[in-house]
């Protein structure tokens, strides 16, 4: 299987709705006084969510993350056997 699907799929979304940092970027390229401001802000943020989603009766969100720069055949082989692909 080609990565048709998954760049079909995922890269080509005009609309994104999730942000992903890499937590060795974040430890290679911000200095300390960054990465304390970055954690103490997302903590802020992720807790008004979580109290947000608590509020109107919605579960906690866990997500697969895929980098679109490593092979995803076998990835997106299994994920269209389990119908990731079939909505």
């Amino acid at each position: 299987m080609n990565n048709l699907i998954f760049e079909e799929k995922f890269l080509k979304r005009s609309n994104r709705n999730y942000l992903v940092i890499d937590e060795c970027d974040v430890e290679e390229y911000l200095t300390s006084y960054e990465k304390t401001e970055l954690f103490e802000k997302i903590n802020e943020i992720l807790s008004k969510i979580e109290n947000g989603r608590k509020k109107d009766n919605k579960k906690s969100n866990s997500y697969i993350v895929i980098n679109s720069e490593e092979q995803v055949d076998e990835i997106v082989e299994v994920m269209n056997q389990h119908g990731y692909f079939n909505q």
